[in-house]
C-alpha cells in the first residue's frame, strides 16, 4: 500500500476520496497483512472515510486481512458502535448478500465480531450485533466457546447479564469442556481482579451475583432481582452443576480447589442431585480437591455427610490427601471431628495409612500431630509388610535427629526394628563399606583442617610487617594497620581459621556417628569448609606478600595467580569424583553469569526509535509486519528493553494498531511485558489509556492472571 493512502486513511483526510472518485488511487492495493484501505479507515475509526470508502468498493467489506479479521471484526475490536453500524448498514445497501459478515468468522480463532467484542468488553456493540443476528449467540469459536462462556469468563457482568435475560436458550459452552458456570465459580473468586463495570456494587455482591445468576434460574434465565426461578439451572436435560471438564471437574470441583465456601453453599443447596458424589477422572470428588481447604470441606460435609466414605482410583481419603498436601488445619479438623474416625487409619489400595503416605515425606509437622495422636495406629502394615517407622527410618529426606524422636515416641526397638527393616525392605548391604571409606575420607580432612588451623593461627598472631615497638600510644600494634591487603590478609585469615575450626569440630562429631546418611551429611559439611579454608589461606598469604613487598607487585600478582590456579585444578580434579561439589560450583558460575548479564543496565543505549521513525516515515503500512511468532514491532521493542522505542509506538497515532496486536499464541504486548518481569514498561503501558487491561491470551489468561 502506498505510504501517502495509508497516512490520508488513517488521518481521514477527504482528499483520499477525491482521488478514489478520479481513479487516480488504485482501491485494490493492501498492507503486507492484506489490510484494505477499509480496514485501515476502520482500525482507526475514521468514519466519514469508512463510509465513503463503503460506498466506492462496497466489495472491501467482505475483505479479509491475513487473520481473517474483517472490517467489521476490526470494528469490534476497537468497540466503536457508531463504526459497527455503519458497516452493518453498508452490507444492507449490497445487491448481492452471499455473505453474512455478522457471522463471519476469522481464521485464527474462528471468532465471529459478536465473539470479538465480547472478549474486548464492548457491552454497546455486543448488544448491536446480538440485536441485528441473535443466531450468532449459536456460533462457536474453535475453541468452542459460545459468546455467553466468554462474558462470564471474561468478568464482563453487563453483557452476561443481557445474554441471560435476553436470549435465555443462549448456550453457555465453553474451552476444555467446561461451562458457563466453571467460568462464574473462577471468575467470581478472583473479582477483585477484575474492574467489573458496577460500581454500585461492592466486592461481595458482585461475587455473588455472579455466581447466583447461573444458579438460580430456569432455562437460563437470571434471579437477581429481575425474575424469580428457584428450579435449578438446565441444559440438554440436566444441570450446569453436574457438566464435567476435560479433567473430569465440575463447578463443585473448582468451587472446592478455590476454598470458594460461597460459591459451595450456592452449588450444593441448589443442585437437583447429589453433585458431591460426582467424581473426576481421578476418582476424586470435590471433597477430595476440598481436603486443601478445611472451611470449604466442612459446608460439603454438613450437607452431604455420606460423601466422606469416597475414595479416588489410588483407595485414597480424605487424610491421605490432606497428609499429602501437607494441610495442616484440615488434617487437625479430621483428627477432632467424630464423624471422620473412620478415615484415621483407613488403608489405601497398596495398604497404606495416612500415616504411612505422611513417612513417607518430609513433612516432619504432620508426622508428628499423627504420631501424637491416640487414634492412629502407628504399629499398621501396608501390603509390603512396612510400619511408618520403617518408611521413616529409610527416607533419606529425613534427619537422623528425627528419626531418633519418632522412633521414641512410638516405642519401637531401634535394634530390632531395623533388624526387621533390613529383612523386608533390602537394608543397602553396602553402607558398612561406603560408611568405613567416609570415615577414612574424612581422616584426611581432618588431618588438613588441622593444620590449617594452626597455620591460621600463628599467622593472626605474627601479623606482617611486625608489630609498633617504640613508646608511644600505638606500641604492640601492626606497623600495617592502614595498608589494604593488610585488611585484606586478616579477613582472609580469619576466614580460614574460623572454617578449618568448624570442619575440625564437625569431623570430631562424626568420629562416633555410624549412621551412614548422617556421616555422609558430617562429611559434605566438612568438606566444602575444608576447601574454603584453604582458599583463605592461598588469599591470606598473597595479601601478605603484597603489603610487605609494595615494590615487587607484579611478583605478588604472580605468586596469587599461580596459587589460585593451583588450588582451582585441584578442586577441579577433586570435583570430578564427587558429583556434589560440581553442581555447586555450577550454582556459583551461573549466579556469577547473571550479575554479569544484569551490569548492561548500568549503561546507556542510544535511543533505537530514530530509525524506526525513518521507516515509518516511508513506509507506514510497514508497522503491519510481523515475525513467526506474529511479534510486532511493539513486541520486539518489550522484549529487547527499549524504552524509547515503547514511548514512540505509543504516542505515534499511526502505530495504534500495535498496542492491541496478539501474536500466534495470543499475547498482546502487555502480556509479553508481565511474563518477563519488565516492571518499568509494565508501569508505562498499564497507565497508558489505549492499552487493553483485560485481554485473554489463547491460554485465556489475561495480565493479572
Amino acid at each position: 500500500m502506498d505510504s501517502t493512502v495509508f497516512e490520508q486513511a488513517a488521518s481521514g483526510n477527504q482528499s483520499l476520496i477525491q482521488r478514489l472518485q478520479q481513479h487516480s488511487v488504485d482501491p485494490q492495493q493492501k498492507t503486507p497483512q492484506k489490510n484494505t484501505i477499509l480496514h485501515i479507515a476502520v482500525m482507526y475509526n475514521q468514519k466519514d472515510i469508512s463510509k465513503e470508502v463503503l460506498r466506492l468498493c462496497p466489495w472491501q467489506l467482505h475483505q479479509a486481512n491475513t487473520d481473517g479479521n474483517s472490517p467489521l471484526h476490526t470494528a469490534a475490536k476497537i468497540g466503536s458502535k457508531q463504526m459497527v453500524e455503519l458497516l452493518i448498514d453498508g452490507s444492507d445497501d449490497i445487491e448481492s448478500q452471499q455473505y453474512d459478515i455478522i457471522g463471519m468468522k476469522n481464521l485464527k480463532e474462528k471468532d465471529t465480531a459478536l465473539h470479538v467484542a465480547v472478549k474486548n468488553g464492548h457491552f454497546a456493540v455486543a448488544k448491536l450485533l446480538m440485536e441485528k443476528d441473535p443466531g450468532t449467540l449459536d456460533l462457536m469459536n474453535n475453541d468452542n466457546e459460545s459468546p455467553l462462556f466468554l462474558a462470564v469468563e471474561g468478568g464482563f457482568l453487563n453483557i452476561a447479564q443481557h445474554i441471560l435475560l435476553q436470549f435465555p436458550s443462549a448456550p453457555c459452552c465453553g474451552s476444555n469442556g467446561m461451562n458457563a458456570l466453571h467460568a462464574a465459580v473462577i471468575r467470581a473468586f478472583n473479582a477483585r481482579k477484575f474492574e467489573y463495570r458496577a460500581p454500585d456494587l461492592s466486592l461481595e455482591e458482585v461475587r455473588h451475583l455472579l455466581c447466583s445468576f447461573l444458579l438460580h434460574a430456569g432455562n437460563k434465565c437470571v434471579n437477581v432481582g429481575y425474575r424469580k426461578a428457584n428450579q435449578p439451572t438446565q441444559t440438554g436435560g440436566h444441570g450446569l452443576a453436574e457438566e464435567k471438564d476435560v479433567l473430569g471437574w465440575t463447578p463443585l470441583h473448582c468451587a472446592a480447589h478455590l476454598g470458594h465456601i460461597e460459591a459451595t453453599k450456592l452449588l450444593l443447596q441448589n443442585s437437583s442431585t447429589c453433585i458431591a458424589h460426582l467424581q473426576d477422572n481421578e476418582g476424586m470428588s470435590a471433597l477430595h480437591i476440598s481436603a486443601k481447604q478445611a472451611n470449604v470441606m466442612e459446608q460439603i460435609i454438613s450437607h452431604k455427610p455420606d460423601a466422606c466414605d469416597l475414595v479416588d482410583n489410588r483407595g485414597w481419603n480424605l487424610l491421605h490427601v490432606a497428609v499429602a498436601n501437607a494441610k495442616l488445619n484440615v488434617v487437625r479438623f479430621i483428627l477432632k471431628t467424630p464423624r471422620l474416625e473412620s478415615l484415621i487409619n483407613a488403608a489405601d489400595n497398596e495398604g497404606n495409612t495416612p500415616l504411612h503416605v505422611a513417612a513417607g515425606r518430609d513433612k516432619y509437622r504432620i508426622i508428628t500431630i499423627l504420631v501424637n495422636e491416640i487414634k492412629v495406629h502407628k504399629k499398621a502394615q501396608n501390603h509390603n509388610f512396612q510400619k511408618p517407622i520403617d518408611l521413616i527410618r529409610t527416607n533419606p529426606n529425613i534427619g537422623e535427629l528425627y528419626k531418633s524422636m519418632i522412633a521414641m515416641r512410638v516405642g519401637a526397638n531401634r535394634d530390632k526394628d531395623h533388624d526387621h527393616t533390613s529383612k523386608e525392605v533390602g537394608y543397602d548391604q553396602d553402607k558398612d563399606v561406603k560408611s568405613n571409606r567416609l570415615k577414612n575420607i574424612s581422616t584426611i580432612h581432618l588431618l588438613v583442617a588441622t593444620l590449617i588451623a594452626t597455620v591460621t593461627f600463628t599467622a593472626g598472631f605474627t601479623m606482617p610487617g611486625g608489630f609498633e615497638q617504640n613508646e608511644s600510644s600505638r606500641k604492640g600494634l601492626a606497623l600495617l594497620s592502614d595498608n589494604t591487603y593488610f585488611h585484606l590478609f586478616v579477613i582472609a585469615d580469619s576466614l580460614a581459621f574460623y572454617c578449618s575450626s568448624a570442619s575440625v569440630f564437625l569431623q570430631f562429631c562424626a568420629a562416633s556417628e555410624h549412621n551412614y546418611h548422617l556421616l555422609l551429611r558430617f562429611t559434605k559439611v566438612s568438606a566444602t569448609l575444608t576447601y574454603i579454608s584453604s582458599l583463605g589461606m592461598v588469599v591470606a598469604f598473597t595479601s601478605a606478600l603484597h603489603a610487605v613487598m609494595p615494590g615487587s607487585s607484579m611478583l605478588a600478582y604472580y605468586t596469587f595467580v599461580s596459587d589460585v590456579m593451583r588450588l582451582l585444578l585441584e578442586e577441579v580434579m577433586n570435583l570430578q569424583k564427587k558429583r556434589m561439589y560440581l553442581d555447586g560450583l555450577h550454582c556459583i558460575v551461573q549466579h556469577i553469569w547473571d550479575i554479569l548479564r544484569q551490569l548492561k543496565f548500568y549503561f546507556k543505549i542510544p535511543p533505537t526509535y530514530i530509525v524506526m521513525e525513518e521507516i515509518n516515515a516511508h513506509n507506514p503500512d510497514g508497522c503491519d509486519l510481523v515475525d513467526n511468532r506474529e511479534w510486532t514491532p511493539l513486541h520486539a521493542a518489550i522484549t529487547n528493553e527499549k524504552l524509547n522505542a515503547i514511548r514512540y509506538i505509543l504516542k505515534k497515532r499511526m502505530l495504534e494498531s500495535l498496542i492491541r496486536a496478539a501474536d500466534n499464541k495470543g499475547n498482546m504486548p502487555l502480556h509479553v511485558a508481565t511474563r518477563r518481569d519488565k516492571y518499568s514498561i509494565i508501569t508505562i503501558l498499564v497507565n497508558y489509556l489505549k492499552v487493553h487491561k483485560k485481554a485473554h491470551n489463547l491460554n485465556f489468561k489475561n495480565i493479572i492472571d
